[in-house]
C-alpha cells in the first residue's frame, strides 16, 4: 500500500509520542520502538491495554523475562489469604532480586486490577517504590566499557538498593557479580493494564507513581 503521507504518524509511527502528551497512542508494531523512547526520557512504560485479545500481554509472555502477576499477588493476600502480607513482600523480594541479577525485563501485569503497590506493597527493603522509577542512563560512562549500550536504568539497580535487598551472602555475590559483569544493566521495569486509556488514571492513582511513567495506549486493528 502507498505511504500516506498526509498522515505523520504514518510516516514515522512514535510522532505523536512527545513529553506534553499525557497518553502515546500507537500500534502494536511501534511498542518496541515507544517503550525505549519513554525510557530514554526517564519514564516507567505503563501499557495500556483495552484489547479484547491483551496482545501486549500475550506478547510479553513469549519474550525473555520474569512476569509477575499483579492481580494474583493481591488476590492472595487480601481476598483467599493464602498468604500473608509479609510472605507477599518476601515474595516480591526474590522476584525482584532474580530479575535484577539476570538483567531480565521485570513485565508487572495489573490486569484490571489496582493493586495498591505504593501504599501497601511497596516496603523499603523488599519492594521499594523505587521500582517504577527509571533513569536515563549512558554505559559508556560506566566503569566496565565492554558493556553493551544501555539506554536507562531502573532507580532500584543501584549498589546501595542491592545490598538492602540481598540477605544472604549468596545474594550479595549474585548481585555483585551481576553488576561487574554488566549482566545486570538490560534490567527494567515495564508495567501493564487493561484498564482502558480514559478509566486508568482514575483507577490507578492510588496503586502506582504515575507521575514517574509514560502511559502508552497501544491499538490492535
Amino acid at each position: 500500500d502507498e505511504l500516506d503521507r498526509t498522515n505523520p504518524a504514518a510516516a514515522n509511527p512514535l510522532a505523536n509520542c512527545t513529553p506534553d502528551s499525557k497518553i502515546w497512542k500507537i500500534g502494536m508494531p511501534a511498542l518496541p520502538g515507544a517503550i525505549l523512547l519513554a525510557q530514554k526520557a526517564g519514564k516507567t512504560p505503563l501499557l495500556l491495554d483495552g484489547n479484547d485479545n491483551k496482545t501486549v500481554d500475550v506478547f510479553f509472555t513469549y519474550q525473555a523475562g520474569a512476569i509477575l502477576d499483579a492481580k494474583k499477588l493481591m488476590v492472595e493476600e487480601s481476598v483467599l489469604k493464602t498468604k500473608t502480607l509479609e510472605e507477599t513482600h518476601e515474595e516480591l523480594r526474590t522476584r525482584l532480586i532474580s530479575a535484577i541479577k539476570l538483567g531480565h525485563t521485570l513485565y508487572i501485569s495489573m490486569g484490571n486490577s489496582a493493586t495498591m503497590f505504593t501504599t501497601k506493597y511497596c516496603k523499603e527493603g523488599k519492594f521499594p517504590v523505587e521500582v517504577f522509577e527509571t533513569e536515563a542512563w549512558d554505559s559508556a560512562a560506566s566503569a566496565n566499557p565492554g558493556r553493551a549500550k544501555i539506554c536507562c536504568r531502573s532507580k532500584v539497580n543501584c549498589k546501595a538498593m542491592r545490598e538492602s535487598l540481598a540477605t544472604g551472602k549468596q545474594e550479595k555475590d549474585d548481585l555483585e557479580f551481576s553488576d561487574a559483569s554488566g549482566r545486570g544493566d538490560s534490567f527494567d521495569v515495564i508495567v501493564s493494564s487493561h484498564f482502558q486509556d480514559e478509566d486508568y488514571a482514575d483507577f490507578l492513582a492510588g496503586s502506582l507513581p504515575l507521575d514517574k511513567m509514560q502511559a502508552i495506549s497501544v491499538v490492535v486493528d
